[in-house]
């Protein structure tokens, strides 16, 4: 089974339409798969590795994923940076196993932008699965505009400049409205031959949202014009996100006279109210996968879960620290299609 769907980097989409389309690729998979083991490589012909570095707040770790050529996700492949293995963990429903998803994971603290990271994905009988050209970490990445404070007019085109990243191979501005009533909005270049990008009129749209730059190295992938999820290929990515959220004026949500919150909202770690929608089991999993299968996964949800940290403390969502894994969270406790900060921390 394939799904024939293309993803242009530099298009909004309905607010719904990308997510569903990619989980219908992973879900026929999911719902019967299979426990494979080490002993049972022949039983498939090939390895399809899906791997990201990415920064949290204590320094760069990677997340990944192995899909057997029927698509399933598994566990059975070995697969390290730097010689440095990955654990296997699962990411689904805390209440329950079933659909729920073997991830790799790397801590790599003591990493800092500058240092290489080869990659190595093995099967258990030391086969070479997927070796990829070595990437470098970007150095640090800095936003000089929009600044913090400064208006953004819902409608009205906004400059995205950037400081820093060096090492990296191209550079990426996004936005991601918090209702997601478009699909996030990204746009990518060559690093080194932009100085800035704008957000043309229209993307920004009334209500929260997140800006940001992210500078990305190593699978070239990631960025093609045109990327279509029937033919998934593997590939190594090594990403740096800074970005900010706009906000209007009095935009969080207070308690009512009767320390109630409107229909479809709940109060939330910070204390205001939040929508109040939440998704579980397989089908929310898998449109958190296929949203980070696409760069702007990492760098929205991963901007939102830095706020969250920085700002209401402690923010210490169960399982890994990572995007992925916030983003399976949020969509649990709260939505998927609009995010709030101060929603699921402090906690």
């Amino acid at each position: 089974m394939s799904v024939d769907m293309t993803f242009k980097i530099n298009k909004l989409k309905s607010s719904k339409t990308l997510p569903l389309l990619l989980v219908g690729f992973f879900t026929f998979s999911i719902m019967s798969m299979s426990a494979c083991s080490d002993n049972d490589n022949n039983s498939t012909s090939q390895r399809i590795v899906q791997a990201t570095v990415y920064f949290d707040d204590e320094g760069p770790a990677a997340t990944a994923w192995v899909q057997d050529g029927d698509q399933n996700f598994v566990s059975d492949a070995i697969l390290s940076i730097n010689g440095r293995p990955f654990e296997v963990i699962t990411l689904g429903d805390e209440e329950s196993d079933e659909g729920n998803i073997p991830i790799y994971y790397l801590e790599l603290y003591d990493l800092k932008g500058g240092d290489s990271l080869t990659l190595v994905a093995k099967r258990s009988d030391g086969r070479l699965i997927y070796g990829p050209p070595s990437a470098q970490i970007p150095m640090p990445l800095e936003l000089v505009e929009p600044e913090p404070d400064q208006v953004v007019i819902p409608g009205e085109e906004v400059v995205v400049r950037w400081a820093g990243g060096e090492g990296s191979t191209h550079i990426a501005a996004f936005y991601a409205q918090d209702s997601r009533e478009e699909e996030p909005y990204i746009e990518a270049g060559k690093f080194g031959e932009l100085e800035f990008i704008t957000l043309p009129q229209g993307v920004i749209r009334a209500g929260g949202g997140i800006i940001g730059v992210v500078a990305v190295s190593g699978s070239d992938l990631v960025f093609q014009e045109e990327k279509e999820t029937g033919t998934l290929r593997s590939e190594f990515t090594v990403s740096r996100t800074v970005g900010i959220h706009i906000q209007p004026e009095g935009a969080l949500q207070a308690l009512g006279a009767l320390g109630a919150c409107p229909a479809g909202q709940k109060v939330g770690g910070a204390g205001h109210c939040c929508t109040y929608s939440p998704s579980t089991g397989t089908t929310m999993v898998l449109a958190c996968v296929a949203e980070h299968v696409a760069i702007v996964g990492i760098a929205v949800w991963g901007t939102r879960l830095a706020i969250d940290k920085a700002n209401y403390k402690p923010c210490n969502i169960p399982g890994i620290q990572t995007p992925l894994n916030y983003c399976n969270q949020y969509s649990q406790y709260w939505s998927h299609y609009s995010w709030g900060r101060g929603c699921i921390c402090p906690r």
